[in-house]
């Protein structure tokens, strides 16, 4: 039988059953192989005097499905030929990772480079020359344990440099399993690192040794076997060795190991909140070995006493005595306070001792001065460290159970990329960040109200508790803002209600900033009877900027800064008028005219002044009068011609407006969405104006695509040419967005949606959709509307990553809501039908 027929046999027998445990399935993979490549050497090498080492994983008999077989042949004397032993394997179609070099050659370039040295270090010898292996392997060991100190800092050094192309982090929404932080590489990290030092490496081995507990050994057991498994399904589905967790394979990995979905969280969410808690544990157990176990092996650690109790070494706080917890239980929250005030984690076997202390004390709040403990921690410098020690450590969910349920809970919605726990506590930094007044140029206003919080902890204590609903249900503010209050009643907080109204009510801003006519006055009259007071407006005004920066590395943009800020500044201005606010539209849209008027005959000729009572009164209370002199200057350049677009930058916002006047035709709005869109712009929101002439002025606010940024090498002129073939119908969009195929990415249909809400406006139905993004949605769902007839007057876009959320303000060609049931049904429908995945 040929080589590649065994080969196709073999991985035909694996594919055509379940797959075994990953540990079986290995030592099946690896006994193929070794099956295989010693009857090669026999066939063709047998009389030369080469030694076969299998080397990286091969080596260390660690192969999952479609892992690399990595070989090296060992010669004597350079330029040896072993091309007849890798042809049978060549015309099998496998891709065999090999080398061929001496043992001089093998040390002088692992002597350069750490991964050639790792791979040579997992080494095993295989057939051939046994001497020349010897050989081989006595200047191996000269180069690795007679040097182990510095063969472990060269190790660790190349993790940290991985962890560092990864950002740092193990909780990225789509990891590589095997080399994102946590994963099989940080595993087969800890392993180098004790072989090194013992010439033995594996999980074995480091509980003879005493380097772990036998509890240890089971949980890093069990999380290496779960990411393994993981990482086969995963070359199973793709038929390639493939390591990136994205949310497709996420779905489908979901449904092969058995998670279902359940309320609020999807059975992809459930499979990654098991794999981050597994990552963590690798990652936990990696610094332990890291930080505690091998720096005591080539150094002393001088202590620090820290009053009568404490100390810190090796960059740990522990307790000198721990039978001092049992008597005064309260003392868990002095450690916290310590650990926040030093910037230093709390060692290990303390944190064991914290947790059986909070384990036997089921009414600790009521032990000593916990309540105040915990305040101050609240209150003082650094509490999104303390904050993240209990988190990271079980703590916190000891204090406040319903924090279990958001441990590692992932969330794949339009927005955030961190688990729930994660994104709170970062949230928590961002407002310490802010409070320090580091952005106090960029973030002149977060930064001015944070500084005048002189309570602190009302704003902490929001943010670590915002979010606590998502672990039980929706809606999550609601559920949020009850155990807030019950928590804070608990601690005998007199800010409760305070804390309450904060919670339930954070979703304001990042919903409403983005997705909503914040120039509606009486929507912004609306809201601010909700909000009620300017405090409880700068607590959710800090509170969102904070919420938001903590979401994404670039979840944070000029242009949502610009937007919330506006947002903020009209519901001031309402609170401050209070009832009167509505009454206030004809004042300012009078006011507004005049100086408008002013500014003409200051600068312009009088042929402009004919042009403002064409626009309705909402047009004047949405712009400046500067801006309402540029948009009439535009007006009249455009008389003449069909249509007229101008391009302006505006880089202190971080988009570009597109302004254009023509006649107003129905469907218009859809037309000129679909030419911005197949242009290669992102189109953030639209203000759309029908005149009384007849003509419209829509404002296109757009970034360059897959970005946050201005459109600074976007070919303009050949945007003209597209937007006069899509006016002239020369162009078929449909045609165009159907060529262009799939969403960008798939997103999770779990939280795909269409709102048809007739309750948030008295003047129009708002329709919102939540799909996935794609070339062309905008026009897309335009179209859809248009076509049933309906009239579009605001439209407003929020991208992020693969997700987008487009909201439309419609009316029918009456100008009256859409509230019959069966229209209601038919938009429903149609929209459905031209955008969802589902």
């Amino acid at each position: 039988m040929s080589v590649k027929v065994e080969i196709k046999n073999f991985y035909d027998s694996i594919l055509s059953s379940h797959l075994p445990s990953p540990f079986v399935l290995s030592a099946k993979i690896v006994q193929f192989w070794d099956r295989i490549l010693k009857n090669l050497y026999e066939e063709h090498l047998s009389k030369k005097e080469i030694a076969l080492l299998a080397t990286g994983g091969y080596g260390r008999k660690e192969m999952s499905l479609y892992s690399d077989t990595d070989i090296t042949f060992l010669v004597k004397k350079e330029k040896e030929t072993v091309d007849e032993f890798l042809y049978p394997l060549w015309d099998s179609g496998v891709e065999m990772s090999y080398s061929v070099r001496t043992p001089e050659e093998c040390i002088e370039l692992a002597k350069k480079d750490i991964k050639v040295k790792l791979s040579l270090f997992d080494s095993r010898f295989m057939c051939g020359s046994r001497s020349l292996y010897n050989y081989f392997v006595s200047m191996l060991n000269d180069l690795t344990y007679s040097k182990a100190e510095g063969f472990i800092q060269e190790i660790i050094e190349l993790k940290n440099e991985r962890h560092r192309k990864f950002g740092g982090t193990l909780y990225l929404i789509e990891p590589n399993i095997r080399d994102a932080p946590g994963g099989l590489r940080d595993f087969q990290t800890i392993l180098w690192c004790v072989k090194a030092l013992y010439r033995e490496g594996n999980i074995n081995s480091m509980v003879k040794g005493g380097i772990l507990s036998k509890s240890d050994a089971t949980l890093l057991k069990r999380s290496v076997d779960f990411i393994k498994k993981m990482r086969n399904l995963l070359h199973l589905i793709h038929s390639r060795k493939y390591d990136i967790l994205d949310f497709e394979s996420q779905d489908r990995l979901a449904q092969l190991m058995g998670y279902k979905d359940t309320k609020g969280e999807s059975a992809a969410e459930r499979l990654m909140r098991e794999y981050f808690i597994r990552t963590k544990s690798i990652h936990n157990i990696l610094g332990f070995v890291e930080r505690e176990f091998l720096p005591e092996t080539f150094k002393k650690t001088d202590w620090r006493e820290i009053g009568l109790f404490y100390r810190i070494g090796g960059g740990k706080l522990t307790l000198k005595n721990p039978h001092l917890l049992k008597d005064d239980p309260h003392r868990v929250l002095e450690i916290i306070r310590l650990s926040q005030e030093y910037e230093t984690p709390i060692g290990e076997r303390t944190k064991e001792i914290i947790i059986d202390v909070l384990k036997e004390n089921k009414n600790f709040w009521e032990k000593g001065n916990a309540k105040k403990l915990f305040v101050e921690i609240l209150n003082s410098k650094n509490a999104w460290f303390a904050i993240n020690e209990m988190n990271e450590s079980g703590i916190l969910h000891r204090l406040f159970p319903p924090f279990k349920k958001i441990y590692r809970k992932v969330q794949r919605d339009l927005h955030h990329i961190y688990t729930v726990d994660v994104h709170t506590v970062f949230s928590i930094r961002e407002f310490e960040i802010l409070k320090s007044g580091v952005l106090e140029e960029n973030l002149p206003l977060a930064t001015k109200i944070a500084k005048s919080i002189d309570k602190p902890y009302i704003v902490v204590f929001s943010l670590l508790f915002h979010d606590i609903g998502k672990g039980i249900g929706t809606p999550h503010a609601e559920i949020s803002a009850k155990l807030a209050r019950k928590f804070a009643k608990i601690l005998e907080l007199e800010e409760a209600d305070v804390i309450e109204k904060v919670i339930k009510n954070h979703m304001i801003f990042p919903e409403l900033s983005f997705k909503r006519d914040i120039y509606d006055m009486e929507f912004i009259k609306k809201i601010s009877e909700q909000v009620s007071s300017p405090f409880i407006l700068d607590l959710l005004y800090l509170h969102s900027v904070c919420d938001l920066r903590a979401v994404h590395p670039e979840a944070w943009t000029e242009w949502k800064h610009s937007v919330i800020n506006e947002f903020y500044y009209r519901l001031k201005e309402a609170l401050t008028v209070g009832d009167f606010y509505i009454q206030l539209q004809a004042s300012r849209t009078k006011e507004t005219k005049e100086k408008v008027i002013k500014l003409i005959n200051e600068r312009e000729g009088p042929e402009l002044l004919r042009f403002i009572d064409g626009f309705e009164d909402e047009y004047f209370v949405t712009f400046s009068p500067e801006e309402i002199l540029h948009h009439l200057k535009i007006l009249s350049l455009s008389e003449g011609r069909k249509f007229f677009y101008e391009k302006r930058d505006i880089p202190d916002k971080g988009y570009s407006e597109i302004i254009i006047t023509g006649p107003d035709e129905h469907g218009i709005f859809a037309k000129l969405a679909g030419a911005i869109s197949i242009s290669g712009l992102n189109i953030l929101n639209a203000l759309i104006f029908s005149r009384k002439d007849g003509r419209i002025l829509d404002i296109f606010r757009v970034t360059e695509k897959g970005s946050f940024d201005l459109p600074r090498f976007f070919e303009w002129e050949k945007f003209e040419k597209i937007l006069e073939k899509v006016i002239n119908n020369e162009v078929n969009i449909k045609e165009y967005i159907k060529a262009a195929g799939k969403p960008y990415t798939k997103v999770n249909t779990f939280y795909e949606k269409i709102t048809i809400n007739n309750a948030l406006s008295g003047k129009w139905t708002i329709v919102e959709v939540n799909t996935a993004d794609r070339a062309g949605l905008l026009y897309t769902i335009a179209s859809t509307i248009s076509e049933l007839g309906y009239n579009i007057h605001t439209a407003r876009v929020l991208t992020h990553g693969n997700s987008a959320s487009d909201v439309f303000y419609i009316t029918t060609k009456n100008g009256q809501k859409v509230e019959k049931e069966e229209e209601i049904h038919l938009l429903y429908d149609s929209l459905k039908k031209a955008v969802l995945l589902k």
